[in-house]
């Protein structure tokens, strides 16, 4: 997965991180049961504040896709980027990590 285009994530906002049809590269079937995390880090490398990271994110009812919450209280700085680091680890052949670029923003009304 390949993103370039940093996601908007809104200061002291809740906002729903997902992973939506999570499959197996070699074969594309549907990846389930599986306990993806993410980690924020900014960019000195250093984990954010106002979480415990890493944070499991849980299977929905759909098959392969996966939900949580990044809470209010995580400490996004308007206008900072931030990398959110994805693991999945579902046994041998299944292990995968990729970083998604974030930045934040004030939600405006």
């Amino acid at each position: 997965m390949a993103i370039n285009t940093p996601l908007t994530v809104f200061v002291g906002n809740d906002t729903l991180f997902s992973l939506s049809s999570l499959t197996n590269n070699s074969d594309s079937s549907v990846i389930t049961g599986a306990s993806p995390t993410v980690t924020i880090k900014d960019s000195a490398g250093t984990e954010i504040t106002g979480e415990t990271w890493p944070l499991t994110i849980p299977e929905t009812a759909t098959p392969g896709d996966y939900l949580v919450t990044l809470e209010s209280a995580i400490d996004f700085v308007a206008n900072n980027n931030y990398t959110a680091i994805i693991d999945v680890n579902h046994g041998p052949g299944l292990v995968a990590q990729w970083e998604i670029p974030l930045l934040a923003d004030t939600r405006i009304k």
